[in-house]
Order: C-alpha cells, then sequence, then structure tokens
C-alpha cells in the first residue's frame, strides 16, 4: 500500500494506493477535515484520519510546504509552518507502520507539480484535470469528494501519488493499461 498526502492545517486530502499483480490502483481517497482550535489537536485529527488497517505499507509520500519570500507567497509563512508539522505528524504516525524496507518521503510542491497553478485564469484546476485524465473510471469512483471548495486537496493527493508512481515506474501514464486485468472486486 502507497500513501499520499496534500497536508492542510483546515483540510487534508489523502490518497491510498494498493495492487493488484504488479498493477497499482487508486483504493480510496478523502479529506480529513480538522477544527481543532490547536496546532497539536490538528496534527492528532490528521494522523488519525490516516488509517492504514493491517495493510503492508510500501510508501509514505507527503507534499511538504515551501516557504517563499514575502513578495512571492501567497500565504502567510506562519501558517506554513503550521502546515509542516501537519505533514511531520502524519509521516511520523505512519512511519510507526513501516518496515526497514518502506519509502517515506516528503515532496515539494515544485517536484511533483511543477509551475502549474491551483486555478487557471479561466477557474478551472490543471491538477484535477490532469488526476481525470489519469484515473480509470472505477478508479474515480473510489474518490470521495467533500464539495468544491476543498476539493483541490483530495486531486493534489492523487496527483502527488500518480507522479510518484510514475517516478518508480509502477504504474503506467494511461489508465487502460494501468487497470489492465484488475476486476471489480480489486477496484471498489
Amino acid at each position: 500500500m502507497i500513501v499520499s498526502i496534500d497536508p492542510g492545517l483546515r483540510a487534508t486530502g489523502i490518497a491510498v494506493w494498493d495492487h493488484h499483480q504488479g498493477r497499482y490502483y487508486l483504493r480510496r481517497a478523502h479529506l480529513v477535515k480538522n477544527n481543532a482550535k490547536d496546532l497539536a489537536m490538528s496534527v492528532v485529527n490528521v494522523s488519525r484520519g490516516v488509517a492504514i488497517g493491517g495493510h503492508v505499507l510500501e510508501a509514505v509520500i507527503i507534499e511538504f510546504p515551501k516557504i517563499l519570500t514575502r513578495d512571492k507567497s501567497v500565504a502567510d509563512p506562519a501558517d506554513l509552518l503550521a502546515v509542516a508539522a501537519v505533514a511531520g505528524g502524519a509521516m511520523a504516525h505512519l512511519a510507526l507502520h513501516a518496515h526497514e524496507k518502506t519509502k517515506l518521503e516528503f515532496v515539494l510542491p515544485a517536484q511533483w507539480k511543477g509551475a502549474a497553478p491551483k486555478k487557471t485564469a479561466s477557474g478551472h484546476n490543471p491538477i484535477k484535470n490532469r488526476c481525470l485524465a489519469d484515473l480509470h473510471l472505477r478508479e474515480l469512483d473510489n474518490v470521495v469528494l467533500p464539495g468544491k471548495t476543498l476539493e483541490h486537496n483530495i486531486y493534489d493527493a492523487i496527483a502527488l501519488g500518480l507522479w510518484f508512481l510514475r517516478r518508480e515506474k509502477l504504474r503506467s501514464a494511461s489508465p487502460d493499461r494501468s487497470m489492465q486485468n484488475l476486476t471489480d472486486k480489486h477496484v471498489n
């Protein structure tokens, strides 16, 4: 099992990838909402939302925020430090389920998404569009969307996972080829 996470203080996107006969597929993608008033409880709430059960953990990939200079950043650096704490807490929680071959990796946004903006001038989310093109219809059924305003968190977690799977040569860019030989039993 591979877990990819887009951390946030109020909403964290989680994508869980599983495999059958060497083919990786999206088992589920969901959002962990957090209403905690303090950072410590935020870390606890997000960690609880990342449940893997008794599965073997092959990799954990978590986006780690990059703090830009004041003139380039759209976010308050203090908020990004809190997001980094959530990312670290989620990694620490999942590391408890790791073994010596588990890959644990923090990834900067530019590493996995390049210069893709959150939204284009026309209001489209290029990361969401990339996910919709790269996922098989059966995988899309495993995406639990909370509503328009927070769905980008889930699509970022999915896109991060797709990036990792392609980089490691564990998944093809073609959703049909990636899903070949998988039955509904494996995907749902």
